[in-house]
Order: C-alpha cells, then sequence, then structure tokens
C-alpha cells in the first residue's frame, strides 16, 4: 500500500469514529433527556408527598405511593437503558460508567454530556436522600401508636431492630420484661 492510500484510510477511520460518536452521543442525549424527566418526576412525588401526608387523607396518601412505585420502576428501567447503552458498540471503549466514557473522548459534546451526567448524578443522590429519610419517617410513624401503647401499659417497646418484645438495659444486655399497668398504675 502506499502512504496516500493509508492516509486515506486513516481519514476514513476517523470519520467512521466521528460518526459512531455522534450515534453514542445522540443515544446519551436521549437517555439523559428521559433521565432527567424521571428524577423530576420523583421530586415533585417527594415534594407533594409531605403536605399530602400532614392532611392525613389516606386517598391522596395511596396516590402519591402509587406514584411513586410507578416512578421507581421507571428508574430501574432505566438502570438497565444505562447497561445497554454502556455496552453499546458505538460507546467508547474506556470508561466504566457513561461519564468517563464521555470524558475519555476529545469531543466538546462528549464532555458537555459529562457535565450533564454529574448534574443528574448529583440530583438522583438528592432524590434517593430525600426517599431513604421519607422511608425512614414513615417507618418510624407507623410504629408510633404501638409505642405509646406500650408506654400507657407500662411495657418496654419492642426495639426497632431487635427481636419483639426485647429491650435493652444499661449495660447493652437485651431482656424481656414484661409487666402492665405502667401510667395507669401510678395515676391510682
Amino acid at each position: 500500500m502506499t502512504d496516500s492510500h493509508n492516509h486515506d484510510m486513516s481519514i476514513k477511520d476517523t470519520n467512521l469514529t466521528a460518526v459512531n460518536l455522534d450515534a453514542w452521543n445522540a443515544k446519551v442525549q436521549s437517555y439523559l433527556d428521559e433521565l432527567q424527566v424521571t428524577t423530576e418526576t420523583m421530586d415533585t412525588i417527594l415534594e407533594q408527598y409531605r403536605p399530602e401526608r400532614d392532611t392525613a387523607d389516606p386517598e391522596t396518601i395511596n396516590q402519591s405511593t402509587a406514584r411513586l412505585g410507578q416512578a421507581v420502576i421507571e428508574m430501574e428501567r432505566m438502570v438497565a437503558a444505562r447497561e445497554v447503552l454502556m455496552t453499546d458498540a458505538d460507546a467508547p471503549a474506556a470508561g466504566a460508567s457513561i461519564s468517563e466514557k464521555l470524558r475519555s473522548t476529545n469531543d466538546i459534546t462528549s464532555h458537555r454530556l459529562a457535565q450533564r451526567c454529574d448534574a443528574l448524578s448529583r440530583a438522583l443522590a438528592n432524590s434517593h436522600q430525600r426517599a431513604t429519610s421519607l422511608f425512614v419517617c414513615q417507618f418510624h410513624l407507623a410504629q408510633l401508636s404501638g409505642e405509646i401503647l406500650h408506654l400507657l401499659a407500662g411495657t418496654p417497646p419492642s426495639g426497632t431492630y431487635g427481636p419483639a418484645g426485647a429491650s435493652s438495659d444499661e449495660e447493652g444486655k437485651v431482656n424481656t420484661t414484661t409487666g402492665g399497668g405502667g401510667i395507669f398504675n401510678e395515676a391510682g
């Protein structure tokens, strides 16, 4: 082969790589658009959940819970789509994440998409934190009535993470003290 033929092949390979990169960037752009909508939907549901919880309207809370469940299902679908995108034939070889793959190129569009990935990652982390906090709050609120009954009856409430009926003494030893009356006995 001549040098000019090798040079022509090199240009074709570069153009093919650019076309593949452009195709992958378009797929990433579409994925990020969907991910942003899903993240914003989840944030909206979480934001609305608090006032609905405060009104104590069970029907509204049930509807919000169902919408939140659908948003979680959509997020799981996005995780599966991410895996497909990571192994796409047009994807750059280097990198263990979409943003790393985007940063492995010398393409300005890819780097902008990587910055968008980072912003969405922070938004998702915030949504995750809010959802976890909401779950923990709801869990403990659900346990509140039982704990009040234990307090009124003078029996130790079961530990949140321990066996039912067990509590800890000052030394941290688990005991299963039972009794009754408590506040009612002291009131008489």
